[in-house]
């Protein structure tokens, strides 16, 4: 029946123009949500692969949220046929069918909750976000960093996730990329203790505070600043260079005074960030 609804469409959209055409394919995607018999949607795949290729974004947007729906009852076989278009989605012109892409990539992820799954096919359009021209993008990248934490555990966040920012941040020349990356630090700390942050992403954002570009030094700056009130000033610091027992917030403070460089940029930083704030 869908089949030939997809396929068929009424002669009133077909006579008409391509606009109604678009609107009675979403119509049709919206039916297609709402459907949860295995056996049906199984059938439907190869119609939602024909949508997902059509040149209408708003259809684009529709058979995205259709795709995630899909994935809570179809087999893992779905996502490797799915990846095609799931790439070509993620390489549009048109920033809402990428927004849609990797909404629909997050839900994906969750639904298989298979980590290998997830590095093999879906983890690098995920890191894609770093780099969108999209703001929106960018910042539906960061606020998934949870969930996906959530699903796969820090074990994914310490082998994957923290490796891939700390390698933009040392070897990209881009600046949106290492601010999108400082701001997936600060999201990822919230999902750590206050000795894991001492550990793992003050240096992270240590070693940025010297980078070459104002913008990164000030986000870096005024993210140290968020994370002294994560941080557990009663947890000593693992650091056998450092102070025993030194307090999180203590070495935040430290460590950017320590050389002159950085008092300096910390000092241009922090005046800005008083005056916008």
């Amino acid at each position: 029946f869908f089949f030939l609804m997809i396929r068929r469409p009424p002669r009133s959209t077909q006579s008409r123009s391509s606009a109604a055409s678009d609107v009675y394919k979403r119509q049709v995607m919206a039916s297609l949500i709402k459907i949860s018999n295995k056996d049906i949607i199984t059938k439907l795949i190869p119609n939602l692969f024909d949508l997902l290729d059509d040149e209408e974004p708003n259809v684009k947007v529709s058979a995205l949220k259709a795709a995630s729906k899909f994935a809570q009852v179809a087999s893992p076989d779905f996502v490797n046929n799915l990846l095609p278009h799931l790439r070509s989605a993620f390489q549009s012109n048109k920033w809402r069918v990428r927004l849609s892409a990797i909404e629909a990539l997050v839900d994906i992820a969750c639904a298989y909750g298979d980590i290998n799954l997830f590095e093999k096919t879906l983890e690098p359009l995920y890191f894609s976000y770093l780099s969108d021209k999209a703001s929106a993008v960018r910042e539906l990248g960061v606020d998934n960093i949870p969930k996906l934490i959530k699903v796969f555990n820090k074990a994914w966040l310490n082998s994957n996730l923290l490796p891939r920012l700390n390698e933009v941040l040392v070897k990209d020349f881009t600046y949106i990329l290492k601010i999108t990356a400082v701001h997936s630090l600060k999201v990822a700390a919230q999902q750590l203790k206050g000795d894991e942050i001492n550990e793992k992403i003050i240096p992270m954002l240590i070693r940025s505070g010297r980078d070459p570009v104002p913008n990164v030094r000030f986000t870096v700056v005024k993210t140290l600043k968020e994370l002294t009130i994560k941080l557990d000033d009663s947890a000593p610091v693992s650091y056998t260079h450092l102070r025993a027992h030194e307090t999180g917030r203590n070495l935040v403070c430290r460590l950017l005074l320590e050389k002159k460089k950085i008092l300096q940029v910390f000092n241009l930083c922090y005046q800005s960030t008083v005056k916008l704030l």
